[in-house]
């Protein structure tokens, strides 16, 4: 499937969770309904069958409830149980607990995605990277005022000069963050931006720590 979901685990280890945002299924051509959609782990190259992919059935979206204009942007796919081997090169990805401090030091935070490498390039083939800073909140609201209000389950991130951030084709990309116990968590999910890393405008990412017990509450009703 495309765009990127993540695999997560927490206090549990979960092969059958994805996260994504909810605004990738946010018109007629992009319905919530599992039958429609199957999950790609281990993909890295979209045009060359690499034989580390591993194609999951969906057998559930749970689209937020309230999630309306980049607000409460988040939905959980159930996939059906892998059987057989996978790859090693599929893993899953901690998830932050409520009070959890981001890092601060530059590098420590990463997002990927298979969307355009420039304003008026096309979809990328390979899954590409950019390592961006976090900002504070107040950042994104002065930049985005009151067409999209930045609140507490946003996480504001990018660099300023725009040298380098997600563009368009990235939403539902997870932002990865490198943690001092030596472990990857979800931090973010790519939710919307500027375009293409304009300049003065960071992007903005669902912040998967203010989520954490809408998240844990979908799991408990499985």
């Amino acid at each position: 499937m495309d765009p990127y979901s993540s695999a997560l685990h927490s206090q549990w280890y979960l092969h059958h969770v994805t996260v994504i945002s909810a605004s990738c299924y946010s018109d007629i051509f992009n319905l919530p309904l599992a039958v429609l959609w199957t999950a790609v782990l281990g993909e890295w190259d979209r045009e060359v069958e690499e034989n580390t992919e591993v194609r999951v059935p969906v057998e559930k979206v749970f689209v937020h409830e309230h999630f309306h204009n980049f607000q409460h942007d988040i939905a959980l796919l159930k996939l059906s149980q892998i059987s057989g081997p996978v790859s090693s090169r599929l893993q899953s990805i901690c998830l932050p607990e409520q009070a959890t401090t981001l890092p601060s030091a530059p590098g420590s935070c990463i997002a990927t995605g298979w969307g355009q490498a420039s304003r008026t390039g096309s979809l990328t083939a390979k899954l590409l990277e950019a390592r961006i800073p976090l900002q504070e909140n107040s950042v994104c609201r002065s930049k985005y005022g009151n067409s999209v209000p930045i609140r507490a389950g946003h996480l504001c991130a990018g660099h300023l000069d725009g040298s380098t951030g997600t563009c368009v084709g990235d939403s539902g990309g997870p932002l990865q963050c490198s943690m001092v116990d030596g472990r990857w968590y979800l931090a973010g999910i790519t939710s919307f931006g500027s375009g293409c890393a304009k300049p003065g405008y960071p992007d903005v990412y669902t912040r998967l720590s203010f989520y954490l017990p809408w998240i844990k509450n979908k799991l408990k009703q499985q």
